[in-house]
């Protein structure tokens, strides 16, 4: 896989970076900031666990309408895919 740093993994996905870290935190090693290169194993960690989110906000209309609704008001436009 190319490597790629936090805040890219983060724009691919429309969120800030601060998920992403969090994600990493939580199944990983916690990255020193938005600009660290990922491993191969942690990006494959976050991107599956991002999928597995979007996969669920998917499978529920009652919860894709709150996640857009939620994403409006945070003044994001992007979709998740």
């Amino acid at each position: 896989m190319a490597k790629m740093k936090v805040h890219e993994l983060a724009k691919d996905f429309g969120l800030p970076s601060k998920e992403i870290i969090a994600i990493l935190t939580e199944y990983a090693t916690a990255p020193k900031g938005h600009s660290q290169v990922l491993s191969d194993e942690e990006l494959s960690l976050a991107k599956l666990e991002l999928s597995n989110t979007y996969k669920e906000i998917y499978d529920s209309p009652a919860a894709l309408e709150s996640w857009f609704i939620g994403r409006r008001l945070a003044g994001i436009t992007q979709s998740p895919d």
